[in-house]
């Protein structure tokens, strides 16, 4: 029988050291991914938007409360009546000098 050297089997272990490196690069390949989508998932229910497991989409809407809520029609309010004597006070003061003939 022929003797085995160590370099005979140097091919051998250089194989399964590369196979290891491309198996830890995938590993960490599939965590990231992972991470990403759980963090993608996060930001998307913020905005109340979830994604069920059979891929249906479904929106929700914000509860506002009574209080937000008149605070807003409140603010609406305040701003078209602003609006509203702005646009009569420049009406007023135009129509007086440019409208009469003497």
């Amino acid at each position: 029988m022929p003797k085995s050297n160590i370099f005979d089997l140097l091919p051998l272990v250089l194989l399964f050291v590369v196979l290891m490196g491309v198996a830890w690069i995938g590993f960490q390949v599939y965590l990231w991914s992972g991470e990403l989508a759980d963090r993608g998932q996060k930001h998307m229910e913020k905005k109340n938007i979830n994604f069920s497991k059979d891929g249906g989409l479904k929106v929700g809407v914000k509860e506002m409360s009574a209080e937000e809520s008149a605070d807003r029609a409140q603010k609406a309010l305040v701003n078209t009546w602003t609006t509203s004597a702005d646009t009569l006070a420049k009406e007023k003061g135009s129509g007086s000098r440019s409208g009469a003939r003497k």
